[in-house]
């Protein structure tokens, strides 16, 4: 889907709370954004040269959260979004994140929760050209 989003004009972002620290301890975050800012690429999905990171800092010590590209990003109504290696996706919109539990029912079948504490730690977000969004 964010590939096909891509070829019709769609703009694709890296983005990661903490390139360095993340907050589960897991390598493979900072990876990621190695190998995005290396390759202009998350997973296959080719990502713009600005990024969406370090807006949410495990641990600050010298380090300031990157408010900029998160705040602009929260004022988006729309946006497609994949994560956890491209095998979670989701939307956001206005900052929240809607997600479908296809192993639940009833109460547990639909979550919106805020993008800004959200569990996954790194992914593209892919947005269309008439969202205002540009970093």
């Amino acid at each position: 889907m964010a590939l096909y989003l891509v070829s019709i004009g769609w703009n694709a972002y890296y983005w990661n709370p903490d390139v360095k620290n993340p907050r589960d301890g897991d390598q493979e975050h900072p990876f990621a954004y190695q190998q995005a800012l290396k390759n202009k690429h998350y997973k296959n999905v080719p990502v713009e040269d600005k990024m969406i990171v370090n807006y949410n800092l495990t641990s600050h010590g010298r380090r300031q959260n990157d408010m900029d590209a998160f705040n602009k990003l929260s004022r988006v109504r729309f946006a497609y979004v994949l994560a956890r290696g491209a095998t979670h996706n989701f939307l956001l919109s206005y900052g929240m994140v809607f997600e479908v539990h296809w192993d639940k029912i009833g109460d547990g079948l639909y979550e919106r929760s805020p993008f800004y504490t959200f569990e996954w730690l790194d992914g593209v977000v892919v947005v269309p050209p008439d969202a205002g969004f540009s970093l």
